[in-house]
């Protein structure tokens, strides 16, 4: 997941720098983190901070095979993400950067299912495998804050022009939400109750609440207005 960058300077609890990128771990992070696998026995809160972190490094070998270089990869309380670099991205690089988180859940899983035979006995290979694959799909779901929101965003920019780009977004976004909020309280009525759950729904709710305006109103996200901040190049 790539967002703007967003400052924390009084959260921050270790910095440093890594092939030329700035690496930052914030204090909360830490902190929750250690909650949540106190609470995990089993380690699948690891198994997941583990996907995740080569998801995002999917993102920062693509960004630095397209010519661009990432400000920050952070680590922080809603979890990990990219700062896009100050100089917009032309089209197809933006794709293939937005594209290569999930495709590297995918390689892995396929890497991992393979080294296992097929196997589906429930093993930790196994498990591991599986959550690339569901982190994969997930981050393709079309949520603006997702992988799958911006290239929605960037296709519907491209064919349907700024309005109805933003008005396709935000429908998908919102069905998209009130489909993960029907599954969570699904879930936490049939006695499947986690704190994991709980974060999840809990970001749900704040998301769907942040959507919750206008949708013929186009966000002024770069100084010249487009939606979504695009290079004029397409390459």
């Amino acid at each position: 997941m790539i967002r703007p960058a967003c400052s924390h300077r009084l959260l921050r609890m270790l910095e440093g720098r890594i092939l030329g990128v700035r690496v930052q771990v914030d204090f909360l992070f830490v902190a929750l983190t250690a909650l949540v696998l106190l609470t995990d026995p089993q380690g699948y809160t690891l198994v997941a901070l583990l996907a995740c972190l080569i998801h995002e490094l999917g993102h920062l070998v693509m960004f630095l095979l397209t010519g661009y270089t990432p400000r920050a990869l952070i680590l922080e309380l809603t979890g990990i993400r990219l700062v896009k670099p100050e100089q917009a991205l032309s089209p197809v690089r933006e794709a293939l950067v937005q594209s290569a988180g999930s495709l590297t859940n995918f390689g892995m899983f396929a890497l991992l299912m393979g080294l296992g035979n097929g196997s589906m006995e429930l093993t930790q290979q196994n498990l591991f495998a599986a959550t690339h694959l569901l982190l994969g799909i997930f981050h393709l779901l079309p949520l603006k804050s997702l992988d799958g929101g911006k290239l929605l965003a960037l296709a519907s920019f491209r064919i349907c022009g700024a309005r109805w780009s933003e008005r396709i977004c935000a429908g998908a976004d919102l069905l998209t939400t009130l489909g993960l909020l029907g599954m969570a309280a699904y879930m936490f009525l049939s006695g499947q109750q986690s704190l994991t759950l709980l974060i999840f729904s809990s970001g749900l709710v704040t998301n769907l609440l942040a959507r919750l305006r206008p949708w013929g109103r186009c966000p002024q996200t770069s100084a010249k207005g487009a939606w979504p901040p695009l290079d004029s190049r397409l390459f």
